[in-house]
């Protein structure tokens, strides 16, 4: 029951925020995480560092042990992408006069 109560308060905070995407680097919950999808939010987890602060220094943010207002980043647009039967998410930045993108291969589930 504290799970639920907890995945429904993280749910409505992130959707207040309109978040899109939470990347953690450790396992999410398996309750928080089918929440968070049901509500449309993409969890990407079990992220290594090096994706984890390359991910943060282009949405503009840094990473946190907590769901706060300052460390929530910004990106242009998240693709899902297949190329060669390997899939992989794209991110674009918000900023268009850097061109840093990054792509995350075999983060894609589904």
């Amino acid at each position: 029951a504290v799970v639920s109560t907890q995945s429904g308060h993280y749910g409505r905070v992130l959707q207040s925020r309109t978040v899109n995407v939470v990347c953690c680097q450790k396992v999410v919950h398996h309750r928080v995480k089918t929440y968070l999808e049901s509500k449309g939010i993409m969890v990407l987890e079990r992220l290594s560092v090096m994706y984890a602060e390359d991910l943060a220094t282009l949405c503009g943010t840094s990473l946190s042990p907590s769901i706060s207002h300052w460390n929530i980043g910004f990106v242009k647009c998240v693709q899902r992408l297949e190329v060669g039967g390997k899939k992989f998410l794209h991110f674009q930045p918000t900023d268009t006069t850097h061109f840093g993108v990054i792509t995350l291969h075999s983060l894609v589930g589904k």
